[in-house]
């Protein structure tokens, strides 16, 4: 019986010290329950707004670099506005060459085509006088003419 006198001692000893385990855990659950969490970010903050700050920075300093670059393009490919007109002037000049030319062309055509007219009737008119001028070539003429038909 001793024996199960000391087991209960220690059993009951045990439940005392669980007892006033749970009594704690149960004030530092309420201790943690009424507490609220923050958390400090701070530091994460600074460390994001330099970032924030130093991205800014190399942004514009990449911006004002294209707009550089952009510039210098531009003046490599810039064309005076002379030369467009020079060379708008040129071309229309061509243009109003070009259809002068055929003008003229379709005129010379018709001069020559007049030309030659006048030509026959004035030869046809000089070879009549002859003929009637010296009516033997006439006959000369008419004589040869009809060789050279047959």
């Amino acid at each position: 019986m001793a024996k199960i006198e000391e087991l209960t001692e220690l059993l009951t000893e045990e439940i005392s010290v669980f007892e006033k385990s749970v009594a704690e855990l149960k004030k530092q659950q309420e201790l943690f329950s009424n507490r609220k969490v923050e958390i400090d970010t701070s530091s994460f903050e600074i460390k994001l707004n330099k970032s924030m700050s130093t991205l800014e920075r190399l942004n514009f300093h990449h911006i004002n670099e294209v707009k550089t670059l952009n510039d210098t393009i531009k003046s490599f490919f810039t064309i005076p506005k002379w030369v467009f007109i020079g060379n708008f002037t040129l071309i229309g000049l061509l243009i109003v060459s070009l259809f002068f030319n055929i003008y003229l062309d379709k005129k010379m055509e018709e001069t020559e085509k007049v030309a030659f007219q006048d030509g026959i009737d004035f030869f046809k008119d000089h070879l009549r006088k002859f003929f009637e001028e010296d009516p033997a070539s006439l006959k000369s003429y008419q004589a040869w003419d009809k060789n050279f038909k047959k």
